[in-house]
């Protein structure tokens, strides 16, 4: 819980307000899960996209649903997410 309450500060460290969204781009993970609670605590909209999305899908996404940060891993399998 530590981990999420501290996640749930650097959200709204960062400017996040109450109500804002922020988008998952990763496998399944423990920092995942630390997200979804850390959003939660923070009381920010938490939206799955697809890890297997290619850029152009991402990018769609995140204009379309209004994303205000993104979290992602670095790669899964043989895609790099950076």
């Amino acid at each position: 819980m530590q981990r999420a309450e501290g996640f749930a500060e650097g959200l709204v460290g960062i400017g996040l307000q109450k109500g804002d969204r922020v988008g998952i781009y990763s496998a399944n993970c423990l920092e995942w899960v630390v997200a979804m609670y850390g959003c939660a605590l923070a009381d920010l909209i938490l939206v799955n996209i697809n890890p297997a999305y290619k850029p152009d899908e991402l990018m769609f996404t995140i204009n379309n649903v209004g994303i205000k940060a993104l979290i992602t891993a670095e790669h899964f399998k043989t895609s790099d997410y950076i």
